[in-house]
């Protein structure tokens, strides 16, 4: 069989690969590196001896992730490990065949339906961040799957509220098949702790730093979507300031639109939520909307002094409702984009805003704002995870309108987690010099030529995946280390360009 090259365990993995139960928990936080964990076990399989088998020991091993954009990347990482013992790889069905017989598939969890049907039985399955599952995706699919091959499971997540993930770990401690574990960000030797109080200081609140940095189990307000809100903290009557600029903050994936009025920024003062335009003569037209809105607000008729907030996503008669409020209010300055937010970025947002880690409030809401008080004390989360219910009727709309401003003037979860681990501390990257493409150049030309090998998994923590060429001295471009993007985003910027990563 050809050779292949595994990352190898952290410190703060051996035990919990070398555990003899069937079932393991591991309740992890951020940058534990638990999906290179489940990768290794799905290959090689873990428990004393490797008597839980692995692909390698001719094992049908699944490893299920929560969506089809995060399995790719597992699917990816799994693909270029395996590829020189494959015996068939399938693209279609991201499955690889080794010579051995043994097999993994790497498979999403939208639809438990989708992962019913594998007759031959499984011998193990990864449920890689399998807090954010279906509950029906274990009960229904995978765990009758198991039975016939006595399999085993691996759980390695990042908690989401007191969900059905929850109830896994409780029952686990009673029961002998199982094992489990709770372990902070920290327990891996190559986090770096500081990330925690940076986070603090851009606005994470105290409960999601808990959450998805010590990998506690927290209460979000009873399933409560904006947990922080309180009408007696938060309610607060005032004006528009006519010296400020005026925030309209607009929901397209609704029919009519929810249009919020807000003002405040890091200049002036604190968020406040001063208005919701609804037409009163009860026409959804984007035409009544605006009527309304300068009807209200003559002086910002034309848009001067209007900051246009929202997320381009409907069509209507013929044109977006974004280009038909760009054409009403020229003058307006447009912050509207066209792929939108993640979700978990504008509810945050919201959440850090009411109430941020050292208990700041930062936003407040005037009473008039039914719909989006409505919104901010009804919206509630999925059982199966962290995220919006959308199957309540008319809730949500208005704070998610509001949240899309609070995104992108106060980036919060996702300028920590998202943005900081693209740029690291050190900011953006310079532009390429001469130097740094010389550089760049000699060494592809190396790599198309054998003389360097390319490998699987970052020189420095040993995370799986993709990994990019760090050059501390472009006069040497064949003497580079080959690092992930969050230990290359770590470094100072003489380290490299952004023209000459190695993608």
């Amino acid at each position: 069989m050809a050779r292949i090259v595994l990352p190898t365990p952290l410190s703060h993995q051996t035990d919990k690969l070398l555990h003899p139960a069937r079932h393991k928990i591991l309740v992890c936080g951020r940058r534990w590196y638990k999906t290179t964990l489940g990768i290794i076990a799905a290959i090689v399989g873990h428990g004393p001896n490797r008597e839980r088998i692995g692909a390698l020991q001719g094992g049908n091993i699944w490893i299920v992730d929560q969506n089809h954009p995060s399995s790719t990347s597992v699917w990816l990482a799994v693909r270029d490990l395996l590829r020189p013992a494959a015996k068939h790889v399938s693209e279609a069905q991201r499955r690889i065949i080794l010579h051995g017989d043994g097999a993994i598939a790497v498979k999403s969890a939208v639809s438990p339906n989708s992962l019913v049907g594998d007759v031959r039985g499984l011998d193990g399955v990864v449920m890689n961040e399998g807090a954010k599952f279906d509950p029906l995706v274990w009960q229904k699919a995978i765990r009758p799957a198991l039975s016939d091959r006595k399999g085993w499971s691996i759980w390695p997540s990042t908690p989401e509220g007191l969900n059905h993930f929850h109830d896994l770990y409780v029952a686990a401690e009673d029961d002998p098949d199982w094992a489990r574990w709770q372990e902070p960000s920290t327990a891996n030797p190559n986090f770096d702790a500081k990330e925690i109080e940076s986070a603090r200081r851009e606005g994470m609140s105290d409960l999601m730093i808990r959450q998805e940095f010590f990998a506690e189990f927290v209460l979000m307000g009873a399933g409560r979507t904006y947990y922080e809100f309180e009408r007696k903290a938060h309610e607060r009557a005032f004006e528009v300031d006519p010296r400020q600029p005026i925030d309209l903050c607009v929901n397209f994936g609704i029919a009519p639109s929810a249009w919020v009025i807000a003002q405040g920024d890091r200049e002036n003062g604190p968020e406040r939520v001063i208005d919701e335009i609804l037409p009163t003569s009860g026409d959804p037209s984007v035409r009544a909307f605006i009527n309304e809105f300068r009807s209200r607000y003559p002086e910002y008729g034309r848009g001067r002094n209007v900051r246009v907030y929202g997320e381009n996503t409907g069509k209507s008669s013929g044109s977006s409702d974004f280009e038909q409020i760009r054409a009403a209010l020229p003058d307006a300055r447009h912050y509207v984009r066209s792929g939108g937010f993640d979700e978990k970025d504008r509810t945050n947002a919201v959440n850090v805003m009411l109430r941020d880690a050292y208990g700041e409030i930062r936003a407040f809401v005037h009473p008039q704002c039914s719909r989006v008080i409505r919104d901010l004390e009804g919206t509630r989360n999925t059982v199966a995870s962290f995220s919006v219910d959308h199957r309540q009727p008319g809730l949500g709309f208005y704070a998610a309108a509001w949240g899309a401003k609070l995104a992108y003037v106060y980036p919060a979860m996702h300028l920590t987690l998202r943005a900081q681990r693209e740029l690291g501390p050190w900011g953006d990257r310079p532009q390429s010099t001469p130097e740094a493409k010389a550089a760049y150049a000699a060494y592809w030309t190396a790599v198309r030529a054998g003389r360097i090998v390319r490998p699987k998994a970052c020189e420095q923590c040993g995370a799986v995946g993709p990994v990019e060429a760090d050059h501390r001295d472009y006069a040497k471009p064949l003497e580079v280390t080959h690092l992930c993007r969050r230990c290359h985003r770590a470094l100072p910027p003489a380290g490299g360009t952004r023209q000459a990563m190695a993608h």
